[in-house]
Parts: C-alpha cells; structure tokens; sequence
C-alpha cells in the first residue's frame, strides 16, 4: 500500500482507519487521504483515486466539479479501468524515456 501521494505539490498521507461511515475521504486540512480498513484490493485502489481526483479538482479550483460525488465516482470508475486495462500506457509516464514507440 502506497503511503503517501503528492497532489499538484501538496503532500498527502494515506491513512487507513476504521469506518463505516465512507469508504474515503480527502482532509485537506491535515493533508490526508483516509481510507475504510477491510476493503479489497481493487475497491482500495478505486477509493484512493476517486479521493485523489477530489483532490486534483480542489487544488486547480475546480469546486463544483469536486464536490460532485456523481462527477467524481462515474471519473474515477473509468479512469481505473482506463489505467488497469492499458499497462502500456501508464508505462509511459513512469519510464525516463517516455517513448511513444
């Protein structure tokens, strides 16, 4: 499980804890990211995207857009996927090349 994550700059800890209230949520107050403990694998990813997309969208001033739970859960299903299913892709991103070839 990843730690922590930097959005746009800012240093966010992921914490997981106890709840059953949300399976996540961004503080960007204490700069972290919590996550429901007991969930699986690919339901933990799932979250800690949608929170991390809450986040992108707070910090380019996105308000209305972020605060859409409707808006936030359908993108971060179809990044997930987008991701999951093109390993090449994100491939690009992580290399020192960045080749498109």
């Amino acid at each position: 499980m990843v730690n922590n994550i930097k959005i746009l700059g800012i240093n966010y800890k992921i914490v997981e804890k106890t709840t059953r209230e949300v399976f996540g949520e961004i503080d960007y107050n204490s700069q972290e990211i919590l996550l429901s403990e007991g969930m699986t694998q690919d339901r933990l990813k799932e979250t800690l995207l949608h929170e991390v997309i809450h986040g992108v969208l707070a910090a380019l001033g996105f308000e209305k857009e972020g605060t859409d739970e409707q808006f936030v859960t359908s993108f971060s299903s179809a990044l997930a996927d987008t991701l999951t299913n093109n390993q090449s892709f994100i491939k690009l991103f992580i290399s020192k090349k960045g080749d498109l070839k």
